[in-house]
C-alpha cells in the first residue's frame, strides 16, 4: 500500500556503495527509516540530495517487510532548514532535540501534534532574532517536551486553573506556531525545569 506523508530528517548514513537509509519523524507514522535508492528515477527525476534539517513529502510503500526500512517513491523537498547550522547554540541546540525524538518517539505510532510542534521550533531557529514574537531557546526546549508528553498522555492534570490555563495555551501556540503567552523568562526556565523533573519520572530519555 502506497502511503504519504512528510519526514523531518535527522540522521543520515551511506548504505552500499550508493544509497542512503536516512530516518526522521513524520506526523503519520511517527520515527521512520527511509532506503534511498539514487540511482532510482522516481517521476522522471532522481532523487534530490538531502540532508538532516531537511523537511520533505514523501509516498512510500508501507510494506517494509522485517526491516522497518521503507522504500520511497516519491520524494521532494518542502523545507530546509538547514541554516539552523549557521547558529552554533541553535545548531547544538537542534541536535539535542533530534537525539532526544530518535529515542523516543515510537514507529508506526502517528505523533500530528508534536511533528507541528518541531516544525514550528525550526522555524524559530531560521527567522530573524529581531522578529516579533520570536521564541528563545528555553521556550522552544518548553514546547516540544510539554506536546510529547501532552501527546503520549503524560502531562498531569493537577494545579490550579490559571496555572492549566497557561500550560493549554502554550500546548495550543506550540502546535499552531502563533505567539506563546506573554510571561516572564523565568517562569519558562521554571516550566523547563518541571518538565524535565517529569521526564524523570517517567523514565524518558534526555
Amino acid at each position: 500500500m502506497i502511503s504519504q506523508t512528510s519526514i523531518i530528517i535527522f540522521s543520515k548514513k551511506p548504505y552500499q556503495e550508493s544509497d542512503l537509509i536516512v530516518n526522521g519523524i513524520t506526523p503519520d507514522y511517527g520515527r521512520i527509516s527511509l532506503l534511498l535508492h539514487r540511482g532510482l528515477k522516481i517521476a522522471e527525476k532522481k532523487f534530490p540530495s538531502c540532508d538532516i534539517f531537511q523537511e520533505f513529502d514523501i509516498m512510500f510503500d508501507d510494506r517494509a517487510g522485517n526491516s522497518n526500512i521503507f522504500k520511497p517513491t516519491e520524494f521532494e523537498l518542502a523545507t530546509d532548514f538547514s541554516s539552523i547550522a549557521e547558529n552554533a547554540k541553535n545548531f547544538k541546540f537542534i541536535g539535542k532535540i533530534g537525539s532526544f525524538l530518535m529515542k523516543n518517539v515510537q514507529e508506526s505510532l502517528p505523533a500530528p501534534f508534536l511533528y507541528d510542534t518541531l516544525r514550528n521550533v525550526m522555524i524559530q531557529l531560521i527567522i530573524g532574532d529581531e522578529t516579533d514574537g520570536k521564541w528563545s531557546l528555553v521556550q522552544c526546549a518548553v514546547a516540544i517536551k510539554m506536546v510529547f508528553l501532552y501527546e503520549n498522555g503524560l502531562l498531569p492534570s493537577e494545579g490550579t486553573p490559571e496555572q492549566q490555563e497557561i500550560i493549554e495555551n502554550i500546548i495550543s501556540s506550540a502546535i499552531e506556531g502563533t505567539l506563546l503567552p506573554e510571561l516572564p523568562q523565568q517562569y519558562y526556565t521554571s516550566l523547563n525545569q518541571w518538565l524535565d523533573a517529569l521526564f524523570d519520572y517517567h523514565k524518558i530519555q534526555k
